[in-house]
């Protein structure tokens, strides 16, 4: 195994108190600093929408972000007004400027926007902004005859998930205790569900209060199912900090460690996805650590999705769990979604006895394959044209034959300026890079090949992919799967095809980027198909050491 174990460094579950009122950022009347969230009504469409204003320089600057039509960017408010009674600024660009004025209605804003020939309304809500270490002394299981809610934080927000019906997002702060969500999960407007978390004298939580709508509220008592610790180790030379969970058994149990997908991911992954299967699987007497990438959260180093450091990473997060007195070390395995389905393979080669694999929509094609198939499908599922999916697919295969060979600068340079100003172009479908000298190309070459890796996987494999699959295309990672798993003489290889689902396993109707926002709930049945299919191999595992 490469890189090193550090030394547990205290446990989790410090109370941090918020007895300043500097510690709550929440926009006010006085003092606009902060971020609002509503909606806008224009041309019979209702536009979700975030802003955050501040001060600079003692001059007023705000930015926002409207997820249906800007995706994860953040855009400069334009001709930003701000006195006492009424705020106003314009939205998009020259092309197409949308103006808002707003005045203060109690505690929001409210107003009108106008664009060329057509008027709507507009409302917005200020947002607290809390401490992150605040945050994890919210989080946990809250449980009721009539229901069972889990509580993590993703980054900067908690999240929720509904154990009994799935529902799942995000949780927006109006107070230090009152939180509410909203139709999707980046759709948090308007209010749809709020929840109340009542504190004993001390601040620590007792009870989570639901309420949707005019209903009567459920209340939850907070239960401990399971302890959490956080810990350190090593990799590389770098720092990597996580959570161990350790069910309340008290005994050597199986024990895994969670894999992220790509990009920005701290130990609770988007959404709280991770933290939420971390937990499933602690209930069920799991030992399990989840960790922030190298980069996030408190990982130290730069952010690398490098699949070398990334697998290293993770064979040192088995190393550590292999030094627990709760875990036995012959029944740890692996979960990972999409990036973290890709590495499983590449972690078995830096780690000896991993005793099963749980893949969550990973690709087994080449990974540079899995990004073009990527952009087919995001694009029929958002409905574009046969022409347009084809010019898109065309422009990465160019893209990516110059990452690999370095031989077509100038094809690539065509292609590339005959698509500007296409819809398909920029990110989430494209994003292309625009000069020799981009980091992408390195980073890309001749992308990685999973299948190979998982032709010496011999124990057993879990793979799950979802009817609605838009990342790469499902029939062919299949195929490419199954052909590894005969390489390797493995007949211990399940493929379970989940109804309704998409990439990251929620209900879904095409997959793609323009349904995501609006997304909310899970499929029936993926928490407890992992740790049922799990406990099976655990089981078998004690019985055939």
């Amino acid at each position: 195994m490469r890189g090193g174990v550090l030394a547990i460094v205290f446990a989790a579950g410090t109370l941090v108190s918020l007895n300043s009122a500097a510690q709550l950022n929440k926009p006010t009347r006085e003092d606009a600093t902060g971020r609002w969230v509503g909606e806008y009504t224009l041309d019979h469409q209702r536009v979700f929408l975030v802003v955050r204003l501040k001060k600079e320089n003692e001059k007023w600057v705000g930015t926002y972000n409207r997820p249906v039509l800007d995706w994860e960017n953040d855009l400069d408010l334009r001709n930003l007004q701000i006195d006492r009674n009424q705020i106003a600024f314009n939205l998009g660009d020259a092309s197409s400027v949308i103006h808002v004025e707003t005045r203060w209605v109690a505690n929001s804003l409210q107003g009108t926007v106008k664009a060329a020939r057509v008027q709507g309304k507009i409302v917005l809500e200020p947002t607290a902004i809390l401490p992150k270490e605040y945050l994890d002394t919210l989080a946990g299981n809250y449980e009721a005859a009539g229901g069972s809610y889990v509580i993590e934080r993703e980054n900067n927000y908690l999240c929720f998930l509904n154990r009994r019906t799935g529902r799942s997002g995000r949780l927006v702060p109006a107070s230090e205790t009152q939180f509410w969500t909203g139709p999707g999960i980046d759709i948090w407007y308007p209010e749809q569900t709020w929840f109340e978390f009542v504190r004993r004298s001390d601040g620590q939580p007792t009870q989570l209060k639901v309420r949707r709508g005019r209903t009567r509220s459920l209340t939850l008592d907070r239960k401990v199912l399971y302890t959490r610790e956080e810990v350190e180790f090593e990799n590389a030379g770098t720092k990597l900090s996580g959570t161990l969970r350790i069910p309340a058994e008290g005994r050597r149990g199986p024990a895994l460690v969670i894999l992220h997908g790509s990009n920005y991911q701290t130990r609770g992954g988007q959404y709280g996805a991770l933290a939420f299967v971390g937990d499933q699987f602690a209930r069920n007497g799991f030992a399990v650590l989840n960790y922030d990438k190298r980069g996030t959260g408190k990982s130290g180093g730069k952010r690398d999705d490098d699949p070398e450091l990334l697998s290293g990473d993770a064979a040192a997060a088995v190393g550590l769990l292999r030094t627990r007195p709760e875990v036995n070390p012959g029944i740890i395995g692996l979960w990972g979604i999409s990036q973290g389905g890709i590495l499983e393979p590449l972690v078995a080669q830096k780690t000896d006895r991993l005793a099963f694999f749980i893949n969550v929509s990973g690709a087994v094609v080449n990974t540079n394959e899995q990004e073009i198939q990527r952009t087919e499908l995001k694009l029929r599922a958002d409905g574009f044209s046969k022409d347009e999916v084809n010019a898109a697919v065309h422009l990465q295969r160019v893209k990516f034959r110059y990452a690999c060979k370095r031989d077509n600068w100038d094809e690539y340079e065509t292609v590339l300026r005959a698509a500007q100003g296409k819809a398909w172009l920029p990110d989430p479908y494209i994003g292309p890079p625009e000069s020799r000298g981009d980091d992408a190309w390195d980073f890309w070459k001749c992308g990685v090949d999973p299948g190979k890796y998982w032709e010496s996987v011999r124990v057993p494999v879990l793979y799950l992919q979802g009817e609605f699959e838009a990342y790469s295309k499902p029939l062919e990672n299949l195929a490419r799967l199954r052909q590894a798993m005969q390489v390797a003489g493995n007949p211990h290889f399940e493929h379970k095809l989940l109804p309704g689902a998409e990439h990251s396993m929620f209900k879904a109707r095409t997959g793609g980027e323009k349904e995501l926002p609006f997304l909310n709930t899970y499929v029936d049945g993926y928490f407890p198909l992992l740790t049922d299919w799990a406990k099976r191999q655990a089981d078998s595992a004690l019985r055939h050491p």
